[in-house]
């Protein structure tokens, strides 16, 4: 978001909307100018008076004109008294926060006053009447008014005087709406808020988020022409991700553990656990009451940055442990998604992490993604039995569909007479990734020849879940009106490999216990 120039006192600067500066000496001249103006009217009505009574001017000129000449003072000294009161009690800086916009007020009235950004219904410049003329050029040249109206309340209305030009004092508007924008949409349920919330970046990548799942809504990338793709699957409205209206995982930040866990059990330090069976006999993705069902609390909101945490208590669908979670979001000057996790427990449980979008590098949901071109540095990959759940085999991928170490379109062998696409209903596996955890390495790559949009995948994590959408039947309508038909987008899910804690994988292991710190990283840098 652009912000005013640096040499202007009323910058954008962190959390300060505008600053008054200078606010004595702005009383002083306020009320000085206003007096002597006053002053010189009430000198020229006495001259004048003399000068009527000495030269017996007509009665009916000499009236109006020294009645003229005397109300011109009286007026202006009730303006000065007026803009007395307007610099001592008026408005020094206006910040805010997540709350809304707080107005600090001058010292001789030391408080301060939130407007919530729900209750701003209309901002709008103001223009003083022809006699404060002398005020606009000398003290400000800009005056604001703010309407708002609090819940059951009257209309309210707050005016601020600015040192803007034109184009700053719009500046100053479309942050404010921006914001009451950023933090105003909000649905009440289960007891909390749920919250969307706007990050952006300045090369103009920008990321909509709910606190709801910690799900990504949209993510608007510049294409080849410069124009801005939506490139994930989501909702117009939030309340189309509450279970009882959808059960998706559009976007989610899914725990307390991603994919699936066998006959829906865990064995901890010899203690079986039964957790819900919501995928057949299985567990996935946390169960149907998983975190992309919770409402986040959100802990730092910034331009590029949103921070979010969850507590699950002991016992949380059969889990062991107390969890404290967080996950970040970040939009990088490099035009990257970066997301991080953190978790820590009090007894020892399991965690895996992951975000569930759905791509589509179309930007066009109504078309599907089998002409991407994905690349994926994976010599192995887990096969699964019928159950979807890996048969413990770390199998190879020479000379199979499986193989996506050359970028290849998705759809090239997705219909392959090939046993494991034909339990998958397509691609719904996870690839044993060579990055072992390192970083600085793209893992994947996804490319659409229709937009020229490239996504590079980097990630601690030793695996990665590739979903082709094989379970989107077209009975689920998404933003803009598309109806979401089978292949319409791909996941790339990294994470641990799916029922590690009963696999025992060495390269996966999903356990957490008191005194560690469940860390994870995945980023989505989009060239």
């Amino acid at each position: 978001m652009s912000t005013n120039p640096k040499s202007h006192p009323n910058e954008l600067d962190g959390r300060t909307l505008l600053l008054r500066s200078r606010p004595e000496q702005d009383m002083i001249l306020s009320v000085g100018l206003a007096t002597l103006i006053g002053a010189v009217f009430c000198i020229v009505g006495l001259i004048s008076l003399i000068w009527w009574i000495i030269d017996e001017w007509p009665d009916i000129f000499g009236i109006l004109f020294f009645i003229l000449l005397l109300m011109l003072p009286v007026a202006y000294t009730l303006y000065a008294l007026d803009m007395l009161v307007w610099q001592v009690k008026g408005v020094e800086t206006v910040s805010y926060d997540e709350k809304g916009m707080v107005i600090h007020l001058k010292k001789l009235f030391d408080r301060e006053t939130t407007i919530p950004w729900n209750s701003i219904v209309e901002i709008e410049k103001y223009e003083s009447p022809w006699w404060t003329f002398f005020n606009r050029s000398y003290l400000y040249n800009a005056s604001l008014r703010i309407h708002y109206r609090l819940e059951n309340g009257p209309p309210n209305t707050i005016k601020f005087g600015l040192r803007l030009n034109e184009k700053q004092e719009d500046i100053i508007i479309d942050r404010i709406y921006e914001l009451r924008d950023k933090f105003s949409s909000k649905t009440d349920y289960n007891d909390g808020s749920i919250h969307i919330f706007t990050l952006e970046n300045p090369r103009g990548l920008r990321a909509t988020i709910t606190n709801f799942g910690g799900r990504v809504v949209s993510l608007l990338v510049p294409d080849k022409d410069g124009q801005l793709r939506d490139v994930v699957l989501g909702f117009e409205n939030v309340e189309d991700y509450l279970p009882e209206n959808h059960r998706s995982d559009f976007g989610a930040a899914i725990g307390r553990y991603a994919n699936r866990l066998n006959n829906g059990q865990i064995t901890i330090d010899g203690k079986t656990y039964q957790l819900p069976q919501n995928d057949g006999k299985n567990c996935l993705h946390g169960g149907p009451d998983g975190w992309q069902y919770r409402i986040f609390n959100v802990e730092e909101v910034g331009d590029n940055r949103l921070v979010l945490s969850l507590v699950s208590e002991n016992g949380d669908s059969g889990f062991p442990g107390n969890v404290c979670a967080r996950v970040t979001y970040m939009l990088t000057d490099d035009n990257a998604l970066d997301i991080q996790y953190e978790a820590v427990t009090d007894e020892p449980t399991v965690i895996n992490m992951t975000n569930h979008s759905y791509f589509n590098l179309n930007g066009d949901a109504s078309t599907d993604i089998l002409n991407h071109l994905l690349t994926i540095d994976a010599d192995r990959y887990t096969p699964i039995g019928e159950t979807f759940i890996p048969t413990g085999e770390l199998a190879s991928v020479e000379g199979t569909p499986m193989d996506f170490r050359q970028p290849k379109p998705i759809g090239r062998d997705i219909a392959a007479d090939f046993e494991q696409l034909r339990i998958g209903r397509g691609y719904d596996h996870n690839w044993v990734l060579n990055t072992k955890g390192d970083d600085f390495r793209p893992c994947a790559r996804l490319e659409s020849s229709v937009t020229g949009i490239a996504l590079e995948v980097y990630t601690t994590e030793p695996g990665m879940q590739v979903y082709t959408g094989n379970f989107l039947d077209g009975t689920v309508t998404g933003k803009y009106g598309n109806v979401y038909q089978q292949r319409a987008a791909v996941c790339l899910e990294t994470q641990k490999f799916p029922d590690s804690p009963n696999q025992k994988w060495p390269e996966s292991d999903a356990f957490l216990r008191p005194g560690e710190v469940y860390r994870s990283r995945t980023k989505f840098h989009f060239l």
